[in-house]
């Protein structure tokens, strides 16, 4: 295939769209599409089953001109369909017997999100470290390679640093799609010297080890501080405690699977050696399973001394969790584990007892209250005023001692 001057280029793209990995994945490959005008994006859920698969085939119409995959069943499926090769770029597919025909790989570098774990918690002074990671998965499923390259780079920075380590791996049900822990998870769990330095090799895991702690009544983070991989919200905003999670640069990877695809397609030999590259991460999102209790502490005191001096001039939550460099759900989560209610309430308190003072012992009108105390509109304050002091404004400025 040589490369003809205004050709559109059609790609099919095949990926798992329930996960955010993969739909961050998505992204990046629209983006570099956005990018070079010749591009035409399909985008179909990668096929799971046997009836799926030939359904999806079967429908295609045209050959593409090139294929984005996780996997490299669909690959080969619509190779047979068209009779001649397609190129193709797998993402994050590691295991080697299924990614033997593929033109390229784009792969995540676990060894650096496992540094990034290590690095983490040994800053925080842990001496016992463990990960929880997976024995067996669904066929072609990249998790358990994952798993073992995440396990493999934690284990070597923590036993350099000359700390202790212990590793458990859970199994996948039979026909199951999440991992339950159970007794065994739990009795590893309870037998680790504590406190200790939990890395999961992905969110999902490590909800199962929130979970069998909650029911063991292992203490998070005190005893056992657990940090996950993916930085899925849907899992780590609604855990308990919430979860941090390292999240790895997928939005970066597609983009570089795009870029990989688009060299072969062309046909430009200078850069047809590139056909394995590995992508990083974004960072580390703290939130309540990792959190240093002392820490925590000293950061609620600090976020109350900035809502007492800058309340009144609309300070709100959110400008707050930013300055702190933390998230909104975060910062709620760290004062009320610090009983110090929630961020808007230890707000609006400030505010109202300014304007209660305003109203009995000036004669400011609501409005020139409400501007002064941070609410938007007189009326605004009144409607709140009033709930917070069962009266209004006016009763409660005739009542008022001078």
């Amino acid at each position: 295939m040589s490369f003809q001057p205004n050709r559109n280029f059609s790609v099919a793209v095949f990926l798992n769209r329930k996960s955010k990995g993969s739909r961050d994945q998505a992204a990046g490959v629209f983006r570099f599409a956005s990018e070079h005008d010749d591009w035409v994006i399909h985008l179909y859920s990668r096929p799971e089953s046997d009836a799926e698969m030939s359904g999806l085939v079967s429908s295609m119409i045209s050959r593409p001109d090139g294929i984005i995959s996780g996997g490299m069943r669909v690959v080969e499926a619509l190779r047979r369909r068209f009779g001649r090769k397609i190129p193709a770029i797998l993402l994050d597919v590691n295991d080697p017997a299924l990614r033997a025909n593929a033109d390229g790989l784009v792969l995540c570098d676990d060894h650096a999100v496992a540094e990034r774990a290590a690095e983490f918690f040994l800053s925080r002074g842990y001496e016992s470290f463990a990960f929880a990671g997976l024995s067996d998965t669904p066929i072609g499923d990249p998790d358990m390679f994952n798993s073992e390259n995440r396990e493999t780079g934690f284990r070597r920075r923590v036993e350099k640093s000359g700390k202790t380590f212990s590793s458990y791996h859970e199994k996948l049900p039979p026909g199951g799609c999440h991992y339950t822990g159970g007794e065994a998870l739990g009795s590893w769990l309870r037998a680790l010297p504590k406190p200790c330095a939990l890395l999961a090799c992905s969110d999902t895991l490590a909800q199962s080890v929130l979970d069998e702690c909650r029911k063991r009544r292992i203490g998070v983070p005190q005893q056992i501080a657990v940090l996950g991989i993916d930085n899925e919200p849907s899992v780590c905003e609604n855990t308990k405690p919430s979860l941090s999670s390292i999240e790895p640069d997928f939005f970066g990877g597609g983009y570089r699977a795009a870029e990989i695809l688009d060299e072969i397609m062309r046909l430009k030999p200078s850069q047809a050696s590139i056909r394995r590259v590995t992508y990083g991460l974004v960072g580390l999102s703290e939130r309540m399973s990792t959190s240093n209790t002392t820490g925590l502490r000293l950061r609620t005191a600090r976020a109350l001394e900035t809502i007492r001096n800058r309340a009144l001039a609309g300070l709100t939550a959110k400008q707050l969790a930013d300055e702190m460099g933390l998230t909104t759900r975060s910062l709620e989560l760290a004062f009320r584990s610090a009983s110090q209610g929630t961020v808007r309430d230890a707000i609006l308190n400030v505010r109202l007892a300014e304007a209660e003072r305003l109203v009995k012992h000036t004669k400011l009108c609501a409005d020139e209250i409400a501007k002064r105390c941070g609410f938007r509109t007189g009326s605004a304050l009144k409607a709140i005023f009033k709930k917070r002091f069962g009266t209004s404004i006016r009763t409660c400025r005739k009542t008022s001692t001078p």
